[in-house]
């Protein structure tokens, strides 16, 4: 499996054991996970920048998933389709900047 995360996005540790688990256990059938996305800028969560709660393809199983449009991707699986539960988060760069 290939993690797909964009430059300011980050994935906390509880999700990094829960795809560790997910991909241990999961068959070869199931070619793409999905998790949530949170948004966050100067520290604060934007509950309503990306209609949370949506779901992003970002764990992919090479040659069974296929990418479609060039900027905000959308991943088309050949197979069974997972959730997983934690969620991933995105800072915007310029967030970082701001704060030195």
């Amino acid at each position: 499996m290939v993690l797909m995360v964009d430059a300011d996005e980050h994935v906390p540790a509880d999700l990094v054991a829960e795809m560790t688990q997910a991909v241990n256990s999961a068959g070869a059938e199931t070619v793409m996970f999905r998790m949530r996305r949170k948004d966050y800028f100067l520290g604060r969560w934007l509950r309503r920048s990306s209609g949370y709660p949506s779901w992003f393809g970002r764990l992919v199983r090479p040659g069974r998933v296929r990418v479609e449009r060039p900027i905000n991707e959308e991943y088309i699986a050949d197979g069974r389709i997972a959730h997983l539960q934690r969620i991933f988060c995105t800072t915007p760069l310029i967030a970082d900047r701001l704060l030195v």
